[in-house]
Protein backbone atom coordinates (compact mmCIF):
# COMPACT_ATOMS: atom_id res chain seq x y z
CA UNK A 1 0.00 0.00 0.00
CA UNK A 2 2.57 2.35 0.79
CA UNK A 3 4.34 1.76 -2.48
CA UNK A 4 1.40 2.18 -4.36
CA UNK A 5 1.06 5.97 -2.29
CA UNK A 6 4.27 6.58 -3.04
CA UNK A 7 4.11 5.94 -6.87
CA UNK A 8 1.21 8.05 -7.02
CA UNK A 9 2.75 11.01 -5.38
CA UNK A 10 6.07 10.81 -7.53
CA UNK A 11 3.25 10.79 -10.89
CA UNK A 12 0.70 13.26 -8.97
CA UNK A 13 3.34 15.75 -7.76
CA UNK A 14 2.96 19.68 -6.35
CA UNK A 15 4.19 20.50 -10.35
CA UNK A 16 1.11 18.01 -11.77
CA UNK A 17 -1.60 20.33 -9.93
CA UNK A 18 0.01 23.40 -10.38
CA UNK A 19 -0.78 22.55 -14.12
CA UNK A 20 -4.20 21.18 -13.38
CA UNK A 21 -5.39 24.03 -11.53
CA UNK A 22 -3.98 27.04 -14.19
CA UNK A 23 -4.98 24.92 -16.64
CA UNK A 24 -8.77 25.03 -15.04
CA UNK A 25 -8.21 28.89 -14.42
CA UNK A 26 -7.34 30.01 -17.77
CA UNK A 27 -9.48 27.49 -19.67
CA UNK A 28 -12.40 28.78 -18.01
CA UNK A 29 -11.30 33.00 -18.33
CA UNK A 30 -10.35 31.86 -21.47
CA UNK A 31 -13.80 30.13 -22.70
CA UNK A 32 -15.97 32.53 -20.42
CA UNK A 33 -14.03 35.69 -22.43
CA UNK A 34 -14.39 34.70 -26.09
CA UNK A 35 -18.16 33.93 -25.83
CA UNK A 36 -19.10 37.06 -23.99
CA UNK A 37 -16.25 39.51 -24.03
CA UNK A 38 -18.46 41.86 -22.12
CA UNK A 39 -18.43 39.62 -18.97
CA UNK A 40 -14.93 41.36 -18.27
CA UNK A 41 -16.54 44.35 -18.14
CA UNK A 42 -15.45 44.83 -14.69
CA UNK A 43 -12.08 45.54 -16.04
CA UNK A 44 -13.44 48.58 -17.86
CA UNK A 45 -13.49 51.03 -15.15
CA UNK A 46 -10.17 50.22 -14.61
CA UNK A 47 -9.06 51.15 -17.66
CA UNK A 48 -6.30 53.88 -18.22
CA UNK A 49 -6.51 57.17 -19.87
CA UNK A 50 -3.56 56.34 -22.25
CA UNK A 51 -4.98 52.87 -23.24
CA UNK A 52 -7.93 55.17 -24.73
CA UNK A 53 -5.95 56.10 -28.29
CA UNK A 54 -5.31 52.43 -28.99
CA UNK A 55 -9.04 51.52 -27.90
CA UNK A 56 -10.45 54.02 -30.25
CA UNK A 57 -9.06 52.14 -33.34
CA UNK A 58 -9.57 48.76 -31.76
CA UNK A 59 -12.86 48.15 -29.88
CA UNK A 60 -12.25 46.39 -26.38
CA UNK A 61 -14.00 43.43 -27.32
CA UNK A 62 -11.67 42.62 -29.38
CA UNK A 63 -9.10 42.73 -27.66
CA UNK A 64 -11.03 40.37 -24.95
CA UNK A 65 -12.21 38.03 -27.29
CA UNK A 66 -8.20 37.57 -28.24
CA UNK A 67 -6.65 37.36 -24.60
CA UNK A 68 -9.80 34.76 -24.08
CA UNK A 69 -8.64 32.57 -27.21
CA UNK A 70 -4.72 32.87 -25.77
CA UNK A 71 -6.16 31.98 -22.08
CA UNK A 72 -7.58 29.01 -24.12
CA UNK A 73 -4.74 28.02 -26.00
CA UNK A 74 -2.29 28.06 -22.45
CA UNK A 75 -5.18 26.00 -21.21
CA UNK A 76 -5.46 23.14 -23.53
CA UNK A 77 -1.24 22.98 -23.08
CA UNK A 78 -1.10 22.79 -19.45
CA UNK A 79 -3.88 20.11 -19.31
CA UNK A 80 -2.30 18.02 -22.11
CA UNK A 81 0.32 16.26 -20.21
CA UNK A 82 2.17 13.91 -22.96
CA UNK A 83 2.88 16.71 -24.47
CA UNK A 84 6.84 17.39 -24.45
CA UNK A 85 7.71 19.58 -21.19
CA UNK A 86 9.21 22.38 -23.17
CA UNK A 87 5.47 23.07 -24.53
CA UNK A 88 4.50 23.79 -20.40
CA UNK A 89 7.49 26.03 -20.39
CA UNK A 90 6.17 28.03 -23.32
CA UNK A 91 2.49 27.56 -21.81
CA UNK A 92 3.80 29.02 -18.34
CA UNK A 93 5.89 31.71 -20.22
CA UNK A 94 2.77 33.12 -21.94
CA UNK A 95 0.43 33.03 -19.09
CA UNK A 96 2.96 35.02 -16.84
CA UNK A 97 3.07 37.32 -19.62
CA UNK A 98 -0.79 37.15 -19.76
CA UNK A 99 -1.29 38.03 -15.97
CA UNK A 100 1.34 40.78 -16.24
CA UNK A 101 -0.22 42.15 -19.13
CA UNK A 102 -3.77 42.67 -17.10
CA UNK A 103 -1.74 43.62 -14.27
CA UNK A 104 0.21 45.98 -15.83
CA UNK A 105 -3.00 47.52 -17.57
CA UNK A 106 -5.86 47.11 -14.92
CA UNK A 107 -3.27 47.65 -11.67
CA UNK A 108 -5.08 46.31 -8.42
CA UNK A 109 -7.78 45.95 -7.72
CA UNK A 110 -11.02 43.87 -6.97
CA UNK A 111 -11.10 42.30 -9.96
CA UNK A 112 -7.41 41.62 -10.59
CA UNK A 113 -6.48 40.48 -6.93
CA UNK A 114 -7.01 36.62 -7.71
CA UNK A 115 -4.54 37.23 -10.39
CA UNK A 116 -1.65 37.79 -8.20
CA UNK A 117 -1.97 34.12 -7.08
CA UNK A 118 -2.22 32.46 -10.51
CA UNK A 119 1.24 34.82 -11.53
CA UNK A 120 2.86 33.03 -8.45
CA UNK A 121 1.82 29.87 -9.99
CA UNK A 122 2.29 30.44 -13.53
CA UNK A 123 5.63 31.82 -12.22
CA UNK A 124 6.47 28.89 -10.12
CA UNK A 125 5.27 26.44 -13.26
CA UNK A 126 7.68 27.93 -16.41
CA UNK A 127 10.96 28.33 -13.48
CA UNK A 128 10.10 24.37 -12.90
CA UNK A 129 10.03 23.39 -16.84
CA UNK A 130 12.81 25.58 -17.57
CA UNK A 131 14.92 23.80 -15.57
CA UNK A 132 13.64 20.66 -16.83
CA UNK A 133 13.81 21.26 -20.52
CA UNK A 134 17.25 22.20 -20.76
Amino acid sequence: MLNLLQRFFEKFNAYFWLRFGLGVMFFYSGYQTVSDPMIRSDLFKDIPEYLDVVINYVPLEVWFRLLGILELVIAVIFLAWFLPKRTAFWAGLAGVLDLILILGVFGLSESTMAYVGALGAALAVTLFYKKKSN
